[in-house]
């Protein structure tokens, strides 16, 4: 049985997060594997050293079949259709745009802020492969509606965050509605078909981030308050470097520069989270 490779780390992300070292060793004895001979320190590389093993000695199919039988409530690899896979060449990259200001909450400049991504992409090399979507005044109702509609590879949330962590979205009257993380979370692991890469360009939303990077390969959060001005001057230099087609950790590296060239002091704020085993530098869009 072969698995591609998007599938391969989905596998290893599983297993790692349903499985302990002792229910490890257990798999082990079950698979006529040696648990002492698994490389590595850490759990993580214990279960890479687990996978490898039975891709080479055993078959995948006798270790899915296995984690079917102890996890069954979990979509293991081949349990249902396969996940969309990147781009190809020639096809639209889509990116959502989401923003919402709502009511009693400091004014964003949200309109600049599209606006220059926008200019950005359609100055790049590779203009013709993106395609901006855009979605105002966001309310909660409207993140499942909007996932849905577009099957965008990119998602940008501009908004307001709050120190707790959550998002601010907007209710059916326009005031706020905090999103938290876990419930976020929850919607990625559901509609996260083609989405590559999540970015949150709002105050204290490194935490959202941490927990969408469970189900995306990239997520880019900021880890305390940043102003208007840095997050379009991040927005400015990531999404270039997207449309010259550059690796998302290229595009995030020069978000953060660009910051830094307009002399401001929040070139730190924007941290960058991956899903296990994903590498940024090798996540291309374009």
């Amino acid at each position: 049985m072969e698995l591609k490779h998007e599938q391969l780390l989905d596998l290893r992300d599983k297993i790692g997060k349903h499985f302990n070292d002792n229910e490890l060793r257990l798999m082990c004895n079950d698979l006529g594997v040696q648990y002492e001979d698994l490389g590595g320190a850490t759990h993580a590389a214990r279960v890479l050293s687990l996978v490898e093993l039975c891709k080479r000695h055993i078959t995948l199919r006798e270790l899915l079949d296995l984690l079917r039988r102890l996890r069954p409530a979990v979509a293991w690899p081949g349990d249902g259709p396969e996940p969309t896979p990147p781009p190809s060449p020639g096809s639209k990259i889509v990116i959502l745009f989401l923003a919402a200001n709502p009511k009693g909450t400091d004014p964003l400049r949200l309109g600049e802020e599209v606006r220059t991504i926008d200019e950005r992409l359609r100055l790049a090399k590779f203009r013709d492969r993106f395609e901006l979507e855009q979605a105002h005044a966001t309310r909660v109702g409207d993140i499942n509606a909007a996932l849905l509609r577009y099957q965008p590879h990119v998602v940008h949330f501009s908004g307001h965050g709050s120190a707790s962590g959550d998002l601010i979205f907007e209710d059916r009257a326009g005031s706020p509605k905090s999103v938290s993380a876990q419930a976020l979370g929850t919607v990625f692991r559901a509609l996260k078909d083609n989405v590559r890469c999540v970015v949150l360009n709002a105050c204290w939303s490194d935490r959202q981030a941490k927990a969408i990077a469970k189900e995306i390969d990239c997520v880019v959060g900021m880890s305390r308050s940043i102003s208007d001005e840095a997050a379009i001057d991040f927005a400015a230099g990531f999404y270039q470097g997207l449309g010259f087609g550059r690796s998302v950790q290229v595009a995030f590296d020069l978000g953060r520069a660009e910051i830094d060239l307009q002399g401001l002091p929040e070139a730190a704020t924007p941290r960058l989270k991956t899903k296990m085993e994903v590498d940024a530098g090798q996540v291309v869009l374009a």
